[in-house]
């Protein structure tokens, strides 16, 4: 429940700004609930109920609800805030500005004004109806447009809230000239309460300037016309400085311990496997002091189609096999789009790799010294995606991002922002990691962080570590309203997401921190313009440390913890292991398998649940089976990556709109595989 009582949920404190919708008299609570405006934390207010349809009508003067919200609300708002109102709602919005204005307090930064006009001018038929009978009352709901005939029982069952709002509307007469802030007006062509002078009358109540739009509806514009409205309105508040739609995931591509593509990938998950083995053969490893025993390893990684991507031997030999399986997996997340290569060339598609370090140039340049293809062949980290944009003539941004552990989704939220600013009508977002000398690199540093039982235990009492794990996955992107436009498949759709560091909040620079993990998913929330009850499942980052668990599960209850239905919370990792750089697009991959199924895979090696929070008082909960999704209505989940240098992500993603006539997919592409590797580096 809201800690205030006036609004459907309390202002979410990651956004920068907030718009507080005042409802006409009875409306449902659905009414802004359903708004969403990317980087705006829409806030319904709901009256104190009273009243069939539990909410209070405006029995009590508009100035002493006026002042009860001045006091009870706007203390508690972060950043800038906007006011809309709705027919009789809009008088109250108008009146809590007012009340502002006199006490000369920060007021809203605009006010929106839904189908009414302005305090001074009534609509004049409906404030003379306090004095009618209650059938009259009835005949002239109806015939002012405010509701079709086969309302008329319910209306007769509402003539006391009509009578009273009616009777608040008459008696409402603010001073002119009191709002300093400007004003936008919106009202329908065929509204019946008012005539066009009526809605000009507002430029009489502000110093600020005022802007008129009429849109084809009739009295209830904001459902009628709630998009056009939401597009004004993100206008107005300069949401729309850049593209407030979301992002179509309508292709991907993969390798991952277990998987050699997403539909395998879901089998493994919805099956509740782990892919994580022994150390394959095919690595350099040293047998007398092994570093990991254990990982979540890809098959066959030295297999490429070197003739398809133009690669001499030679050439296929001296590259990484990180850009070979990369090439591969752009080409696959296109045919899964159902596109051509020409279809996404130019300049106007770009590519953002999430990537570490690189074994292959470790193990190779002390036996055959670096030249121009080992160079261009990713050893150096900017040709894995400029590579990728030389094959397939992408002119659009080409840029290999190292955020540590948090590199892969980082460049998700980068390549939509890319979208959203218009640099760009398409982007592939990637992470690419192999671990090829498993006893060597890293793994000396990361020693105690890995599992002695090779195993990722996320939210378990018993978790002690993790199982290190490489794989390379891609999405393609493009905005939402161009996918659909195209007739692309759409996997989900991005809503919003965020990153960050935790600067010096944490113990230490490799110590994550909850306040910096609760306020980026603050941020993503609100820039998804989404609240943290509609989030069904969350993919932790999860790695199975007890501290990183901890501080984990400790900021995702502050966040999602006090939701009214259970949020489901699991890692990947406990089926394939840590793929570091390349973690975070695997658990997204993960969530929008599980958005397109309604189900939620098991997260393996649960026992008894990590002591970091109360559970018996958390909506959290780790699902040990495949669950169906945990509530109805539109599916959304949450994704979380964290780095080891500090660096956070965080994506709001949720299941595509219903359509249908899209382009289909192309079937699994037949590769012409040939071995490329160094037998001077095997042989060591």
């Amino acid at each position: 429940m809201p800690t205030i009582p006036w609004l459907h949920h309390d202002p979410n404190p990651g956004a920068a700004a907030h718009l507080i919708c005042f409802p006409y008299s009875g409306a449902p609570v659905t009414l802004f609930d359903v708004w969403r405006i990317p980087g705006i934390d829409v806030l319904p207010v709901i009256l104190p109920g009273r009243g069939p349809r539990g909410h209070e009508p405006f029995a009590r003067s508009l100035r002493t609800l006026a002042e009860e919200i001045a006091d009870e609300v706007i203390p508690r708002l972060t950043g800038r805030y906007y006011f809309l109102g709705h027919s009789m709602g809009a008088w109250l919005a108008h009146a809590v500005t007012t009340v502002l204005a006199e006490r000369v307090s920060p007021g809203p930064e605009r006010l929106f004004i839904l189908s009414a006009p302005p305090p001074h001018l009534p609509p004049r038929r409906f404030s003379s109806l306090h004095g009618l009978p209650d059938d009259d009352i009835v005949a002239e709901v109806i015939g002012l447009g405010g509701a079709p005939e086969s309302a008329r029982d319910a209306i007769r069952a509402n003539v006391d809230v009509i009578r009273a709002d009616a009777t608040a509307v008459g008696h409402y007469r603010p001073v002119r000239h009191m709002l300093p802030c400007p004003i936008t007006v919106i009202s329908g062509t065929s509204d019946p309460l008012f005539e066009l002078g009526d809605l000009v009358g507002w430029r009489e109540t502000t110093h600020a300037n005022v802007s008129l739009h009429l849109l084809e509806a009739g009295h209830f514009t904001v459902t009628e016309q709630r998009d056009e409205i939401i597009r004004i309105a993100a206008r107005d508040t300069h949401a729309s400085a850049r593209h407030i739609d979301p992002i179509a995931v309508i292709g991907m591509a993969c390798r991952l311990p277990g998987a050699s593509n997403p539909a395998e990938f879901w089998d493994l998950l919805r099956d509740g496997r782990a892919a994580v083995g022994p150390v394959p053969a095919d690595r350099v490893t040293n047998p007398h002091e092994p570093i990991m025993r254990a990982g979540g390893f890809v098959t066959d990684v030295d297999q490429f189609d070197a003739e398809h991507f133009g690669f001499s031997a030679r050439e296929a030999h001296r590259s990484d096999p990180r850009l070979r399986l990369l090439l591969m997996a752009v080409q696959e997340a296109i045919d899964d789009a159902g596109l051509a290569p020409p279809d996404i060339a130019g300049p106007r598609t770009g590519i953002w790799v999430g990537e570490s370090h690189s074994d292959y140039w470790d193990l190779s340049v002390p036996v055959v010294p670096p030249n121009i293809y080992s160079l261009s062949g990713g050893g150096l980290k900017s040709f894995l995606s400029g590579r990728v944009s030389y094959f397939f003539d992408l002119q659009g941004p080409s840029i290999t991002l190292d955020t540590s552990c948090s590199a892969s989704l980082t460049a998700i939220h980068t390549a939509c922002q890319a979208l959203r600013n218009g640099e760009v009508d398409a982007a592939f977002a990637a992470g690419a990691h192999l671990i090829l000398n498993p006893d060597a690199g890293p793994s000396h540093g990361l020693a105690k962080a890995l599992s002695p039982r090779g195993r990722s235990a996320f939210a378990s009492a018993d978790a002690d570590g993790y199982a290190r794990a490489e794989g390379i996955a891609v999405i393609l992107l493009k905005r939402l309203p161009d996918a659909v436009r195209d007739r692309d498949p759409i996997h989900a759709v991005i809503e919003g997401s965020a990153i960050n560091a935790n600067g010096q909040s944490g113990r230490n620079i490799v110590t994550t921190s909850a306040p910096g993990q609760v306020r980026m998913m603050r941020e993503a929330l609100a820039d998804a313009g989404c609240h943290p009850s509609e989030i069904g499942y969350i993919e932790a980052h999860g790695p199975g440390t007890t501290v990183g668990d901890s501080v984990e599960l400790t900021a995702l209850h502050e966040v999602y913890g006090a939701n009214p239905h259970p949020c489901l919370v699991g890692s990947v990792k406990t089926n394939i292991g840590h793929l570091e750089p390349a973690a975070g697009i695997a658990g997204f991959i993960k969530a929008v398998l599980a958005l397109q199924h309604g189900r939620v895979p098991a997260s393996l090696h649960h026992n008894a649940p990590a002591p970091a929070i109360d559970w018996d008082h958390s909506a959290l909960r780790v699902p040990t089976a495949v669950e169906p999704w945990p509530f109805d209505g539109r599916r959304r989940a949450a994704v979380s990556s964290f780095g080891l240098s500090g660096a956070n992500a965080h994506a709001i993603i949720a299941a595509p709109p219903t359509r249908t006539g899209s382009r289909p997919r192309h079937p699994q592409r037949s590769w012409n595989l040939r071995r490329y590797w160094y037998s001077e580096v095997l042989a060591r």
